[in-house]
């Protein structure tokens, strides 16, 4: 069964907000033992939404999982799109804040998809912004879209915000943007989901390499 049906189905009947916190919760266990078993300082991205706030999620919950699971705050990344910021806006900069405050970073997913705004980076305490990949997957041949992503690079760098680029599936795309200055780059071009004793090897692979 596909996300495009798990999820509708979860909210139908209640379920989505405690799995969510099934997965945050296994998804930071996973990279502290990756921690513990010497295999870098490996992050995790989680995806929030106006729905968990809905359902009371607050940083209290997100604290406990964090020390439940043993992992510091550093590592963890909660992301929200940019539609998800339009709304209560006092609201909505209280409520980023509170997870703030227990240690985690928080990104802006999707940039340039929504109402982009300077005065939203302004106001949110984010730290990193996400490019959408409809504006990688033509890079670097179209044009327009490597003028726009040039722009929030520059956006980003002003700001002293680190930038993430999504959707990254060739070397020609990768190239170009870690030339204009993306600090992480996520796609097919460096692997497919897979489980996680899969991807520890691949870690292993590259944080500890044959003599």
């Amino acid at each position: 069964m596909v996300d495009h049906v798990i999820i509708p189905l979860a909210e139908e009947i209640g379920l989505i907000g405690k799995i969510g916190m099934w997965i945050l919760h296994a998804g930071c266990q996973q990279v502290h033992e990756w921690h513990q078993a010497g295999l870098g300082n490996i992050e995790i991205a989680f995806n929030l939404s106006g729905r968990q706030r809905e359902l009371g999620l607050t940083a209290n919950d997100i604290s406990q999982i964090l020390l439940e699971t043993g992992l510091s705050g550093e590592f963890l990344t909660l992301e929200i799109t940019e539609s998800e910021l339009i709304e209560d806006t006092a609201e909505e900069i209280t409520w980023l804040q509170s997870f703030k405050n227990v240690g985690a970073k928080l990104s802006i997913d999707d940039f340039g998809t929504g109402y982009s705004s300077l005065s939203y980076l302004k106001q949110f305490p984010v730290d990193i912004l996400k490019i959408d990949r409809a504006f990688v997957v033509d890079l670097p041949d179209h044009q327009d879209d490597a003028s726009l992503v040039e722009a929030i690079a520059a956006i980003a760098k002003s700001l002293n915000l680190k930038l993430v680029a999504e959707g990254v599936e060739t070397r020609d795309q990768a190239e170009f943007l870690k030339k204009i200055g993306c600090d992480y780059l996520q796609g097919y071009h460096f692997g497919k989901p897979m489980p996680a004793a899969e991807l520890a090897k691949k870690i292993g692979a590259v944080t500890d390499p044959p003599p």
